[in-house]
């Protein structure tokens, strides 16, 4: 009832401005999926301090007018000084499209800023006289547009193929036969093959409207991930190549019709880690409601299934790929390898009943996998906390900490006992906080199995808040509200139907590689804990779990929160929350200030530093150089 009194309050002011009151609606709507109750609260109390949240098409507006006054005057006297200009291929296979669209699709390229390009069109033997003379006339008119007529149809697979063979640019990118590109594109592309000779790129979207073009959503990327790729194809538009790397690849597979731009982006993977993000929104998605994916739905699950299990037998990888019950995900199942065994680290001062249930939860929940706990006991005093842990010595080591509160070196303290007094051998060690508690069998062998992959050190889980309802962990944004914190904090976990929350583009339903995740549930590789040297003991209280993964990080391994396993965190409940951890902050920013600085590699630059919840920036930053991930 308060919040729907707040909501008409906010609202109220608004009945007489019919042009803000609707658009101001809708905005509400998208905060509230994207960033749940928690979000929409926010949203109104800025609402009643007369604050309206942007609406998309404000946004892109505004964003657009900033691109003419600011970027383009930097990117034409860029241009001017080159001393190389690679020309880029446009590749467009085309049927029957309808004519205006074509022309606006054709006109985004010759409207580019950079104009070393060419385009190959291959129509797929159209035999609508229309589209057809626009083809006509604009290679006509332009030299630079090449059209093939083919006189059987081959589907988008074949002609792409057909326009690749066309191709004289040392790079290649994928257009659609209606959709948009942004007048800096070719610009951005150029620059990242200049410096860093990418086998493949990728940029951000957004999607418009059939009829007037106007924005719809923001797809705002993160920086390469196998992971996030293998549960969703989240990379679609627009996607480059060097050229003679996809011909060696052999194109789009043409036996499919469905699909091949998944399978070839997985190929791709296979073969290179050369992969620039440009963290930018360079192409614009013309989303029609009779297009093949929305069609046929079904074939899609079919077909992305078979290609990701055909991807993970010629990775050598022993994974079982199964559809989610979200369209277009998919779970996989690793076997575990039967010689892994964790030790379960779990630090505590009192706070019996705490423990007793972390213990107790652990033990219902993991069947199937090897494992000790180890129960740091830091000084407790409490008589019933010291006659709870004396019973738990029969099948439980419980050793003895002295000294002053440090998060960092009492974590050391009980891997520098195990390597002294135990004569079993860990692969992985499970960091656990006392407030834990497991609620679903399998959490752990779940991420065991992500975590037993060579390159891959650290994993963490989706934590909750008591409640259940509420998001506390979804992985580490480095740089966020000028440190670091959690993704989705506060954001409910379930949808108002009882269906998860699928988060920003589904990132609450994927592995997805980040910076950094709580130690509050942290798993990782033994030899890498002991190759960074462990917890660094400068940090007493907050960041060490944060400092530890960037350091794990710069060795080139990868670090995967995972939304299948979910467990329950009351957060500090036997220390408090620690907010006051000034000295930890500043030794934390002053280490890691260029990777602040530089952005988050996983956090697209266009979202919100000030948001737990991937809220796209107001306004949308203009900057002058690429920014490749």
């Amino acid at each position: 009832m308060k919040k729907l009194v707040l909501l008409i309050a906010c609202i109220k002011p608004l009945l007489s401005r019919p042009g803000v009151l609707l658009p101001t609606l809708w905005a509400l709507i998208k905060i509230t999926r994207s960033g749940g109750i928690t979000g929409l609260k926010l949203a109104l109390l800025q609402l009643r301090e007369g604050k309206l949240p942007a609406s998309n098409k404000a946004l892109w507006q505004q964003y657009q007018q900033r691109l003419q006054n600011e970027l383009q005057p930097f990117v034409l006297q860029t241009i001017a000084r080159m001393e190389q200009a690679p020309l880029i291929s446009v590749l467009i296979p085309t049927y029957n499209t309808p004519p205006h669209f074509l022309t606006k699709t054709i006109e985004s390229i010759q409207q580019q800023w950079y104009d070393n390009w060419e385009i190959c069109i291959c129509d797929d033997a159209s035999d609508n006289a229309k589209t057809l003379a626009v083809l006509r006339q604009k290679s006509k008119d332009d030299a630079r547009i090449k059209v093939h007529f083919s006189e059987h149809n081959r589907n988008i697979s074949g002609a792409t193929n057909i326009a690749l063979n066309m191709a004289k640019g040392d790079y290649v990118i994928f257009l659609d036969h209606d959709d948009l590109l942004q007048p800096q594109a070719l610009f951005r592309v150029s620059q990242a093959i200049i410096k860093r000779q990418p086998d493949f790129i990728y940029s951000d979207e957004a999607r418009i409207t059939k009829v007037d073009d106007e924005i719809l959503d923001f797809f705002l990327r993160p920086r390469f991930s196998l992971e996030k790729l293998r549960s969703t194809p989240y990379i679609v538009h627009f996607i480059c190549f060097k050229r003679h790397f996809l011909q060696q690849l052999g194109g789009l597979d043409e036996s499919l019709t469905i699909s091949q731009d998944y399978d070839l982006i997985l190929r791709t993977a296979e073969q290179t880690k050369n992969i620039v993000h440009i963290a930018e929104i360079l192409y614009l998605w013309r989303t029609l409601s009779n297009s093949a994916g929305h069609k046929m739905q079904h074939k899609v699950l079919a077909t992305s299934t078979r290609i990701l299990q055909q991807h993970l037998q010629r990775c050598q990888q022993s994974g079982i790929v199964s559809q989610s019950p979200f369209f277009n995900f998919f779970n996989i199942d690793y076997p575990l390898n039967p010689d892994l065994r964790i030790a379960i680290i779990i630090p505590t001062k009192n706070c019996a009943e705490l423990v007793k249930q972390c213990i107790d939860s652990l033990k219902r929940t993991i069947s199937k996998v090897a494992y000790d706990i180890i129960l740091v006991d830091h000084a407790s005093d409490d008589e019933q906390a010291t006659s709870y842990f004396a019973t738990l010595k029969k099948d439980i080591q419980v050793i003895g900490y002295q000294g002053t509160f440090n998060f960092s070196a009492i974590n050391n303290y009980a891997i520098q006992w195990l390597d002294e007094h135990s004569h079993k051998s860990y692969s992985h060690y499970l960091f656990c906080n006392n407030d834990i508690e497991a609620i679903n069998d399998g959490w752990l062998e779940h991420m065991l199995s992500l975590g037993q992959q060579q390159d891959i050190a650290i994993v963490g889980p989706k934590l909750l808040y008591p409640d259940k309802k509420r998001i506390q962990h979804a992985g580490v944004g480095v740089g966020i509200f000028a440190g670091a914190e959690h993704y989705a904090k506060f954001v409910e976990n379930t949808r108002p139907n009882g269906q998860l929350n699928p988060g920003y583009s589904g990132f609450l339903l994927c592995n997805n590689e980040v910076s950094a995740v709580t130690a509050a549930c942290l798993l990782i590789q033994s030899k890498i804990f002991k190759q960074v040297n462990g917890f660094d003991e400068q940090l007493a209280v907050g960041f060490g779990d944060i400092d530890l993964c960037l350091r794990v990080g710069a060795l080139n391994k990868r670090i995967i929160f995972t939304p299948h396993a979910s467990l329950l965190h009351y957060e500090s409940y036997s220390r408090g929350l620690h907010n006051s951890h000034e000295q930890d902050t500043q030794f934390f920013q002053q280490r890691w200030q260029t990777y602040i600085d530089n952005g988050d590699p996983y956090y697209n630059p266009n979202f919100s530093k000030q948001s737990y919840s991937w809220e796209i920036a107001s306004p949308i930053p203009v900057v002058l150089e690429t920014i490749m991930r």
